[in-house]
């Protein structure tokens, strides 16, 4: 009666650790999954000072185009920044 009561243990106390590693193993990949995610859809706007000149803002892209985390770098003026939300607001009256 003891050995079976002991083997019983032994085998809850497997289940038990072994149900521990599986949730540990499925909560890393979906964490590491959604960092992922989150990470690459990270958008920044940058405006600049009205002072700023076209040739320090060219400069300025080039030193962003060269960062190897930028995968994307857009430059537009104030005029074209201007047009480009009136565009996209003009159904709102």
């Amino acid at each position: 009666m003891r050995n079976i009561s002991l083997a019983v243990a032994a085998m809850a106390v497997m289940a038990v650790t072994l149900t521990i590693v599986l949730f540990s193993v499925i909560a890393n990949a979906t964490f590491a999954n959604t960092i992922n995610d989150i990470t690459s859809k990270i958008t920044v706007s940058a405006y600049l000072q009205d002072s700023t000149t076209d040739a320090q803002a060219k400069k300025l892209v080039a030193q962003l185009r060269k960062l190897p985390t930028v995968t994307k770098v857009v430059y537009l003026n104030k005029q074209d920044a201007t047009q480009a939300y009136i565009r996209q607001n003009q159904e709102n009256k």
